[in-house]
């Protein structure tokens, strides 16, 4: 049996519109923190616009063949002779 491996890349932009009070905190910063932390209500909000605006702009894939390969130790007779 033969195993295929398909990668797929696309490139796309996404926005989201985010509202804050106008409180003079610096809500840049705390978006940034947000994103960089990974913290789930900002980018659960991303992953569903991502799927609604997923206008894509350059598509490309490859495809190749998984090679099954064995490792281990070499026997002693294994290496080069003198």
């Amino acid at each position: 049996m033969k195993k295929l491996a398909v990668i797929v890349n696309r490139v796309y932009t996404t926005s989201i519109e985010l509202k804050f009070p106008n409180d003079g905190r610096d809500h840049i910063q705390e978006i940034e923190e947000r994103l960089a932390n990974k913290v789930g209500m900002l980018w659960d909000l991303v992953y569903e616009k991502e799927l609604e605006q997923m206008n894509i702009t350059n598509e490309s894939w490859e495809i190749s063949e998984i090679h099954q390969t064995r490792t281990g130790a070499l026997s002693p007779d294994a290496g080069p002779r003198n």
